[in-house]
């Protein structure tokens, strides 16, 4: 029985290899990556590097538009840290919103395959897991709305200032179809 699994996990591994050598062929190779040296997809590109600008500790000034005549501001921390070698940046969110504790937490990182940037939230208010793709200004997905009360797309518009401020728009489905910002984050380096 063991030698069957052995051989069974040897062949998916096989199989694996063969697959990732069947991908990277016809694609792109990045810098770093070519005859002798890593696949394509482990080499990190100057998206990564950039990305990595984001460390560090962050005071974060929420405002978000929660109906007609209704704003909800907030202050919360942000940590970014990167992971995985630096492929991805992790965010740990916190903050009070609307009386109740909130914390969050993202993944960001760009994928060299499809040449995009990918975004994945997570927070203790919502069952939803949040995915965006886009450019490191534009980013897009679909998700719950809560101005339509249903999955709607939405995006969010990414401003970098400097090395230490940065501004995060949401930008939601209205009821008339077109996309609307409903809230800012103004992130400041502590």
């Amino acid at each position: 029985m063991r030698a069957k699994w052995i051989c069974g996990v040897a062949a998916l591994f096989g199989a694996g290899m063969l697959v990732g050598q069947v991908m990277a062929e016809g694609h792109e190779e990045k810098e770093g990556a070519g005859a002798g040296g890593p696949p394509m997809w482990m080499v990190l590109t100057k998206e990564h590097k950039d990305n990595l600008k984001w460390a560090g500790d962050w005071i974060v000034e929420m405002e978000f538009m929660m109906g007609p005549g209704k704003v909800l501001k907030s202050t919360g921390v942000a940590k970014f840290e990167p992971v995985m070698g630096g492929r991805y940046m992790k965010q740990s969110f916190s903050c009070a919103m609307d009386g109740m504790a909130y914390t969050g937490m993202g993944f960001h990182g760009y994928d060299v395959i499809a040449k995009e940037h990918v975004s994945i939230w997570l927070d203790n208010q919502s069952t939803y897991m949040g995915l965006s793709r886009g450019t490191a200004t534009e980013m897009k997905g679909i998700g719950p709305s809560h101005i339509l009360g249903k999955l709607a797309p939405y995006k969010h518009v990414f401003k970098h200032t400097d090395d230490n401020n940065m501004t995060m728009e949401f930008w939601d489905t209205m009821p008339d179809g077109k996309l609307g910002r409903t809230g800012t984050l103004k992130y400041s380096r502590k």
